[in-house]
């Protein structure tokens, strides 16, 4: 269980690429891919100002010679419920113990089985769960679980809940940046202490925790109602999409860098119940049909200039639009009243 392990010159142990004197800003990042993306977000606060991140217990005695005496399926005396590995039923938002883990202090290879583990947090996978753009989920843990190496434990340090941590980072922002700065095979700290993040109010908190706890309940009735999963998998799907569209709202990006977001994740599955929900635009950036009517055409310069009525805008506002806007199709058939 030691396979993230690597050891540098003077023998001191390199764990998720952070030695205790590392500090997140001496880790490179690789902005030359999505460039317009980072820069409008350089100035954000990042994952590591609301939060702590710690991976979980590692064991010193090698696996699979003495497994009985590490997990269990029952309970014993000194042990805790938790999750060993990443299974298919890790999903975002949603965190089912697997099994007992034993916290014999001897049996520890560092520290971690003190960390708070009792309290609530996000669950997140250390493994990347796959080679396409969604390499993270953000479950949320209010029964105490502890984990092994293979998750990393969150616990907010600020106002920012475990819901709306977990929604950061089951959204196109947070796998965009790790698929671009991470390693090809781990969620190493570092990078998740760099993920950009949006600064909220109360209102959006609160938003965002509603839309959360809401899917929460709906994926429990579905898991538990199977007669009526039809119809919680609408509206569980629902939710999601609109966690996510907000999500991607709060970030405030323009709509050129949003869509070259948005098309890193064009055509690939996502993890958890809707692998082929597609990543949609933010409500400030999506685009809706409406009518139109020309006021008139007429040049400027060297250029024609189609004045508009858009009937989706405010009544006898008039747009003045490049005729270059328009595709060659159109061009041939704009005429005034049209």
């Amino acid at each position: 269980m030691a396979a993230e392990k690597q050891t540098t010159e003077t023998g001191q142990t390199l764990r998720d690429g952070l030695l205790p004197q590392t500090s997140r800003e001496d880790v490179p990042l690789w902005h030359n891919r999505l460039p317009r993306i980072w820069s409008e977000l350089a100035s954000f606060p990042t994952l590591g100002d609301i939060a702590e991140i710690h991976r979980g217990v590692e064991y010193k005695i090698q696996l699979p010679d003495r497994e009985e005496k590490l997990f269990s399926e029952v309970p014993h005396d000194g042990w805790a419920q938790g999750l060993r590995s990443v299974t298919s039923d890790f999903e975002p938002y949603i965190v089912r113990p697997s099994m007992y883990l034993n916290l014999d202090p001897q049996l520890m290879w560092h520290e971690e089985y003190m960390l708070p583990w009792e309290k609530p947090k996000v669950i997140v996978n250390g493994a990347v769960v796959s080679q396409n753009p969604w390499r993270i989920i953000g479950a949320l843990d209010e029964q105490g679980l502890v984990c092994t190496q293979n998750f990393r434990g969150i616990w907010p340090t600020d106002v920012v809940p475990i819901e709306v941590i977990a929604a950061l980072l089951n959204g196109p922002v947070a796998n965009a940046f790790l698929n671009v700065n991470g390693s090809s095979r781990y969620n190493h700290i570092p990078m998740l202490q760099r993920i950009p993040v949006p600064q909220l109010d109360n209102w959006e908190i609160h938003e965002i925790t509603s839309l959360v706890r809401n899917y929460m309940a709906t994926r429990e009735r579905w898991h538990s109602q199977p007669e009526d999963a039809k119809r919680s998998k609408v509206t569980g799907e629902g939710i999601i999409g609109r966690i996510e569209e907000e999500i991607l709202g709060y970030y405030r990006l323009s709509m050129k860098a949003e869509r070259q977001l948005l098309a890193c994740f064009e055509g690939s599955t996502r993890p958890g119940p809707f692998p082929l929900a597609p990543a949609e635009p933010s409500p400030p950036n999506r685009l809706y049909p409406s009518s139109m009517r020309v006021e008139d055409i007429r040049g400027e310069g060297d250029e024609k200039i189609v004045d508009v009525e858009i009937f989706a805008c405010d009544y006898d506002q008039i747009f003045h639009l490049p005729i270059a806007l328009f595709s060659q199709e159109l061009r041939d058939k704009i005429s005034q009243d049209v």
